[in-house]
């Protein structure tokens, strides 16, 4: 219902960085829109794409690309995301989505279970696990993005981006702040339960500019979220963070990518105590080791899918 209005950011710069269609509903509406533009490949991914609880009311066939099964056209799966390591579909939606899947050229996944999931349940024995889109772009390629004029404040910056707040988030945030001696910057929507909003809340609920938040990370002197996203960009930027585990959004994508990278340290409970993270130091230049390759893995996979 009020879907405009508190995605009014989101909307605003997507419109203004991206090339997108008019907003497609149905099967039909997409296969229309597909045979129209004729195009020799779609392809499908990321951030829990193939999520059932995230996609409802049929669009989780639309993840599999379900409207173009008679057409001629190139289908990919790009680091698409299951969110968890177990698994979620009914019976009649493995079924479906694993027909649909055997008709992909080429299959990737973003976690390292969703490979084993592909296997054991949707008869792909050929997944490959591949980074996180947003990290195929380093951070002078997102500060391009960024005000010419902006600039980091004076005095240490603790920016927080915390979708599921607590009481005991907000201790533990404030602890690290004031053992570090730093302002706490709080980047997130007042309130993350949608469910809840009503015409009188819609500003506690509206999502933040991408450009500040891409700022306010690219300026903090460290890091708290319980995002995922929140963790990319801090890896992005080399900004010293602490991960808070969020299982009801999907804590294999968090542990997945950490591990990877040699960072599973930086991944805590929302009982820990953040103090004992705090000042672990973070091997940059492993970690930015490990990242080129599999960026380099990543684009190849792609050019590889596109071309071959």
């Amino acid at each position: 219902k009020y879907f405009y209005e508190l995605s009014a950011n989101n909307r605003s710069f997507a419109e203004n960085n991206l090339q997108l269609s008019a907003w497609l509903w149905g099967k039909e509406q997409f296969r229309d829109y597909t045979v129209k533009n004729k195009f020799d490949a779609l392809i499908v991914g990321s951030d829990q794409t193939w999520r059932p609880q995230y996609n409802r009311n049929g669009m989780l066939y639309r993840m599999y690309l379900d409207f173009c099964q008679d057409l001629n056209i190139r289908r990919i799966a790009y680091a698409a995301s299951f969110g968890v390591d177990e698994w979620e579909y009914t019976e009649e939606q493995t079924r479906l989505c694993a027909t649909f899947l055997n008709a992909f050229h080429s299959v990737s996944v973003r976690e390292k279970s969703g490979v084993q999931l592909c296997r054991q349940y949707l008869n792909r024995n050929d997944a490959e696990w591949l980074l996180d889109p947003t990290l195929l772009l380093d951070a002078r390629q997102y500060e391009q993005l960024l005000p010419a004029d902006g600039h980091k404040p004076s005095g240490g910056l603790l920016m927080t981006y915390i979708l599921d707040n607590s009481p005991q988030k907000q201790y533990a945030i404030h602890r690290v702040a004031s053992q570090k001696h730093l302002q706490v910057a709080e980047f997130a929507p007042r309130y993350c339960n949608l469910g809840l909003v009503t015409a009188d809340t819609i500003s506690d609920y509206v999502s933040p500019s991408v450009i500040e938040w891409l700022q306010t990370i690219r300026n903090a002197d460290y890091v708290i979220c319980d995002s995922f996203h929140g963790m990319v960009f801090s890896i992005i930027f080399t900004k010293p963070f602490i991960a808070i585990g969020n299982r009801n959004r999907g804590y294999g994508r968090f542990l997945s990518l950490l591990s990877h990278l040699g960072l599973e340290d930086r991944l805590a409970e929302p009982t820990d105590n953040l103090l004992t993270i705090l000042n672990r130091p973070i091997n940059w230049a492993s970690v930015k080791g490990r990242m080129r390759s599999s960026k380099d893995k990543s684009l190849q996979f792609l050019t590889s899918a596109l071309t071959a």
